[in-house]
């Protein structure tokens, strides 16, 4: 059981990690985006090692463990990202698609006063 719990952890750093990197990605972040997928290679050895003998094992219970902790650990990882991407990983250039719809907003309202609409 305790291998199961290895595995979910590694799994919510995983996923955590895999949406920092796509949306590090995205921004033309490509440091960030390599770091992570480095961290996430190191962490999927672990989680895909510990998952694989346990499911190739003799050990319902041990199994039920490792599908129940790390499906739930994918949840939790994802969740997890996109809140720490969020936080953290932020528009240089590009501006967000709320403050672009705003800005869009304002400037139709500026030209319906313009032409008197």
């Amino acid at each position: 059981m305790t291998l199961a719990f290895i595995a979910a952890f590694c799994m919510v750093i995983q996923d955590a990690l895999a949406v920092i990197k796509y949306q590090a990605a995205a921004r033309n972040r490509g440091v960030v985006a390599a770091a992570a997928d480095t961290v996430i290679w190191l962490v999927m050895i672990t989680t895909m090692t510990i998952s694989t003998f346990t499911l190739h094992g003799n050990n319902f219970a041990a199994k039920a463990w490792v599908v129940g902790l790390v499906s739930a650990a994918n949840i939790a990882g994802n969740l997890l990202g996109t809140y720490l991407g969020k936080k953290f990983v932020k528009d240089t250039t590009n501006l967000s698609q709320d403050a672009r719809l705003e800005e869009l907003s304002k400037e139709i309202a500026r030209l319906r006063e313009h032409i008197g609409i």
